[in-house]
């Protein structure tokens, strides 16, 4: 049966409090469960660093006015292609395993990091095709975006040359709707990977597993508190971009604190990947409490009794 107060509607706050104590409380199987993608990430990015940290000296020789001539032959793009597809292929599958490691401490039961991988294994192949659909859905979306941008500056900027007044006011319209747009793309983001959860979670089909996924984020009452998650999401990715950039430009200046640089690297990903994808588990079953309430129990208990078979 699920730990007692578990499954419980949860507030936002609630919802953030209770993803974070879950990462430091079970530290040691959240942590496992990551390095299995951020070990392999982390060799590649070594290599990678150690072929570009000239550049960044090169960098801070042209800012101290110190100009010199950039080798862009001697970037390592077979080990960049390599981490990029690596992590396109790995990623869901470690979410999912959060996600699962999550189930279990609903189910009353302590995650096991190898455990986690097998509801996203026995889907392998669902899964990947999801994830082609999503990466074309965004990249249609991030497109789509980005043409209504140029088209509406173009006309702000000629009206703005004729009746300025007019050109402000269209400019702020315009402004304010490309932030709803960037925060509908972010509720798609959600609803994408709800979807990728249904198919591992709930055992369920490509396209049965998209339509749970949209159903639930843009459902009445939901959608505002889906829009409130992809502000919480931008901010981890905002304190891990601002911490992982401060550490490569306090480290990277010297090739002597390449392997360091790594190392603490390595350690941001771990927590940071550990922290989003914990959150979005807590928020993807909190949301399948309110919205189905006792159903989410019985898959619980076939999600467990898979993982014990």
């Amino acid at each position: 049966m699920p730990a007692s107060g578990m499954l419980r509607p949860l507030s936002l706050g609630e919802t953030l409090d209770r993803a974070v104590t879950l990462v430091v409380r079970h530290a040691r199987s959240f942590a496992l469960t990551g390095l299995v993608y951020v070990l392999p990430l982390a060799v590649m990015q070594y290599f990678i660093r150690k072929t570009t940290a000239g550049s960044y000296q090169q960098l801070l020789a042209q800012i101290q006015g110190h100009p010199s001539n950039p080798d862009l032959a001697a970037f390592p793009w077979g080990w960049f292609a390599a981490l990029i597809a690596f992590s396109s292929v790995f990623v869901p599958f470690v979410v999912t395993a959060y996600a699962a490691a999550v189930a279990a401490l609903y189910s009353g039961r302590a995650p096991d990091w190898r455990a986690a991988y097998l509801p996203g294994l026995r889907k392998a192949g669902s899964i990947l095709l999801a994830e082609v659909i999503c990466g074309a859905i965004l990249v249609g979306a991030v497109m789509a975006g980005s043409f209504a941008l140029v088209i509406s500056t173009s006309i702000v900027i000629l009206i703005a040359r004729f009746a300025a007044p007019v050109g402000i006011v269209l400019g702020i319209i315009a402004a304010l709707a490309m932030i709803a747009f960037a925060l509908f793309v972010g509720a798609v983001y959600l609803a994408l990977w709800f979807a990728v959860l249904a198919i591992a979670l709930e055992d369920t089909g490509v396209t049965a597993a998209f339509s749970r996924g949209f159903a639930r984020i843009f459902a009445r009452g939901e959608f505002g508190r889906a829009l409130l998650m992809c502000l919480s999401f931008f901010a981890i990715y905002l304190m891990n971009f601002m911490l992982s950039a401060g550490v490569s430009m306090l480290l990277l200046t010297s090739a002597k604190l390449q392997p360091l640089d790594v190392v603490l690297q390595g350690v941001l990903q771990l927590f940071f990947l550990a922290l989003f994808a914990t959150l979005l588990g807590v928020y993807y079953f909190d949301v399948r409490v309110r919205r189905e309430g006792l159903d989410i129990q019985r898959q619980l208990e076939e999600l467990d009794a898979a993982a014990r078979a």
